[in-house]
């Protein structure tokens, strides 16, 4: 999977003619009329959203797309941070796009992700620095296990 914020058309078509890609995730401030051209790539494309309120999910039913990250909120970052998703947001996302496959990040670990499947029934989880060894970026592949194990669990 691609993960990009705020792309060019013309660079998202490069990156997708590679043929390495699984998937593009958007991340950034993409339009709706962006996101209906992505999808003319041939890939499956997620929109993540950061979501602080309610009123931070609307603008999600005006996206073409199916697959829809719920991402923590931040002012100005675009994830990675380990801030908590306020799950009851994703609930109510759920209830108000049924239609809509649920992608949950924000600060899930292996401690929490349990949780997190068992109440929402995400269609996937996504981690970042909730498998971190204490440096940015760097992965401790025992707390990617851990977290791999406990969805599995989970399900």
């Amino acid at each position: 999977m691609g993960v990009f914020v705020n792309p060019d058309l013309s660079y998202l078509r490069e990156a997708a003619d590679l043929n390495v890609l699984s998937a593009i995730q958007l991340h950034g401030d993409e339009t709706p009329e962006f996101c209906a051209e992505a999808q003319m790539l041939g890939l499956p494309v997620i929109k993540a959203f950061q979501v602080q309120d309610e009123a931070m999910l609307a603008p999600i039913a005006l996206h073409p797309l199916k697959d829809i990250l719920l991402d923590a909120y931040h002012p100005q970052e675009r994830g990675g941070l380990g801030h908590t998703f306020p799950w009851e947001l994703a609930t109510l996302f759920q209830h108000r796009h049924p239609h809509h496959r649920l992608y949950l990040a924000g600060g899930l670990t292996p401690e929490n992700v349990a949780t997190a499947v068992s109440r929402l029934h995400p269609y996937a989880v996504d981690v970042a620095s909730g498998v971190e060894c204490g440096t940015p970026g760097l992965k401790d592949l025992a707390r990617v296990q851990a977290f791999i194990e406990a969805v599995r669990k989970a399900e």
